[in-house]
């Protein structure tokens, strides 16, 4: 297990993940910020990104915040 800390900006014009310095990463989706639409589509991409299925990504803290903790199961 280990964590990850990204920033979100929902509502974007794309579907991206890219890696920042120090292993942060920041996540674009174009899903709206309600209802954990954009929760569910950062963390698809996020497994799609890291090659992991979408059950391994796990939002620890953050949930309404845009600053995330992601816990990534081995």
């Amino acid at each position: 297990m280990r964590l990850i800390k990204i920033r979100v900006s929902a509502r974007a014009s794309r579907n991206q993940v890219v890696e920042m310095a120090e292993g942060e990463y920041r996540v674009y989706t174009t899903a709206p910020a309600l209802e954990g639409k954009a929760n569910d589509k950062v963390r698809d991409l996020l497994a799609e990104y890291l090659k992991l299925p979408f059950s391994r990504v796990q939002i620890v803290k953050g949930e309404t915040s845009r600053d995330k903790w992601i816990e990534i199961g081995d």
